[in-house]
């Protein structure tokens, strides 16, 4: 391995891991959370909003647009920018990307809601966080469904769907005592 690259993970936070992944590759930082650290290293390139274009809130810039951003100028990935979206919504950040997010939904002929969590994509989101939440490990199963995924409708294999279904059962269920 010669390069890392991580995404949505404040690795600038957290130094004695960074500085021992560097003693082993180069590493590319994408994440939208503030500044920690100030670091400058040959091994180290660190793509952060603020940095890049001294975003006033860069909370709102989710990491999978920051992505698509950086990608887009190199290569056509236009049809993946309904996996942006899942990140926009997962991070809410959709007031700030509402533009985008209509564009997208119209494309693929989806119906654009002012929850975006009760739309094709943010039930995609949500489905991520669900699987998430009850087990980590799973990640890569989503991980594996997004990357072989051409719509948002591929997301929703009888896995991942079965454990976001006892996740929410398991919500509703405490909502109620509440």
């Amino acid at each position: 391995i010669t390069h890392v690259f991580t995404v949505d993970v404040a690795f600038d936070e957290r130094l004695d891991a960074l500085k021992t992944l560097m003693e082993h590759a180069r590493v590319v930082v994408i994440d939208h959370h503030p500044v920690y650290n100030k670091l400058s290293s040959e091994r180290l390139l660190l793509l952060k909003p603020q940095l890049l274009w001294n975003d006033k809130d860069p909370a709102a810039y989710a990491s999978s647009k920051l992505v698509y951003d950086l990608v887009r100028h190199v290569a056509d990935v236009s049809d993946l920018a309904w996996v942006a979206c899942i990140g926009i919504i997962g991070d809410c950040a959709g007031d700030r990307w509402k533009q985008f997010l209509e564009g997208v939904f119209k494309r693929y002929g989806l119906v654009y809601r002012k929850d975006l969590f009760a739309t094709d994509i943010g039930k995609v989101a949500a489905l991520i966080s669900n699987v998430g939440s009850y087990d980590v490990r799973m990640m890569d199963d989503c991980f594996s469904v997004l990357y072989r995924a051409r719509l948002p409708f591929d997301v929703f294999v009888p896995t991942l769907c079965a454990v976001d279904k006892l996740v929410g059962h398991e919500i509703k269920k405490y909502l109620r005592r509440f």
